[in-house]
């Protein structure tokens, strides 16, 4: 799970656009597009009625070409990519560029959608396009002064995720520190921001073999969630996830164990929508179990999933094979 999808590093734009007009309509219609960027991720239907109906009111008084309905694109695009239509979402965002580069060219809520189309080119793989765009994002917040506002640190711990995708490890880690810096600059080190950009610097040490840095940090980033976000928060779940990975990398399986337990007790006491995550945490402790040569166990966890989800059986088959024959047991 990457953490909210393992935390979303979406830009968001909470503040009124244009706010030095008296229009009753235009405020309205700002405040609307702050609550459905907020369902965004969470509520995707509310958040496309929502964007549909103030783009409607936009084209209709201040035409096409107002930043009302830039940033109600900006909505559709970005529920089009949480469904998974990357076309779909490129095309919108398309329309909203030029709007936004003739009409807000020194802005940084630009400088926000730069970031954001930067961050859907990562998840296409087209990384030349995100790099630009990132890049690009990172000079405006330079040149208007703007280093110390939460974009900045989230576009750089995009360029960070998109180093460490391209294997340019060096650069990744630059820029990832580089975000959890600004994030501790803004915040302090108790606040659940800088939490988020210190456990993005822990999974890339985790995922580079950097495992006692990754320990030092997942650790920290456990005291901060338990502090915040409390210890029955799927993220704070994301987090306890990543050290039974990392302690499973480390051959401490004890240790891995009793993370992934926990992990799985706090999606059961949510419900059971989140079956691809909890599917995963089953599948880790299962390997967890097979190397500790717990072989009925990790059977057990592996079932337990499958069961649910065919493919879910699918995907394991190898696991299965390989787990079984060096057990010298058959399945029963």
């Amino acid at each position: 799970m990457t953490r909210s999808l393992l935390r979303i590093t979406l830009c968001l734009l909470p503040f009124c656009l244009q706010a030095q007009t008296e229009d009753p309509l235009r405020i309205q219609s700002d405040s609307l597009l702050g609550v459905a960027e907020r369902y965004m991720g969470h509520q995707d239907s509310i958040a496309l009625a929502i964007a549909n109906d103030v783009r409607k009111i936009a084209i209709e008084h201040w035409g096409e070409n107002s930043l009302i309905n830039a940033r109600a694109l900006g909505v559709l695009a970005q529920v089009s990519s949480n469904r998974g239509a990357y076309s779909e979402s490129e095309a919108i965002r398309q329309k909203a560029l030029p709007i936004y580069l003739t009409l807000a060219p020194d802005s940084v809520i630009t400088a926000g959608f730069l970031s954001n189309f930067g961050g859907l080119y990562i998840q296409i793989a087209q990384y030349d396009k995100a790099e630009q765009f990132l890049k690009n994002a990172l000079a405006l917040m330079e040149r208007i002064n703007r280093t110390g506002h939460n974009f900045y640190a989230t576009t750089l711990g995009k360029i960070g995720e998109l180093y460490k995708d391209q294997g340019r490890y060096d650069e990744a880690e630059v820029a990832l520190i580089k975000a959890k810096d600004a994030r501790l600059k803004r915040f302090g080190n108790k606040h659940a921001r800088y939490s988020d950009a210190l456990y993005g610097l822990a999974i890339f040490y985790l995922e580079s073999n950097q495992l006692e840095l990754a320990e030092q940090a997942l650790l920290d980033v456990r005291s901060i969630d338990e502090a915040t976000i409390g210890k029955q928060s799927q993220d704070y779940g994301g987090t306890l996830n990543a050290l039974g990975n990392l302690y499973n990398e480390m051959g401490k399986f004890e240790k891995a164990e009793t993370y992934f337990k926990e992990v799985i007790a706090i999606i059961e006491n949510h419900s059971e929508t989140n079956w691809p995550f909890l599917g995963m945490v089953y599948n880790n402790i299962g390997s967890t179990y097979s190397q500790m040569g717990l072989y009925p166990q990790a059977e057990q966890s592996i079932l337990r999933v499958c069961l649910k989800s065919l493919n879910c059986l699918i995907r394991n088959a190898l696991w299965y094979k390989i787990c079984y024959k060096s057990s010298k047991k058959p399945l029963t």
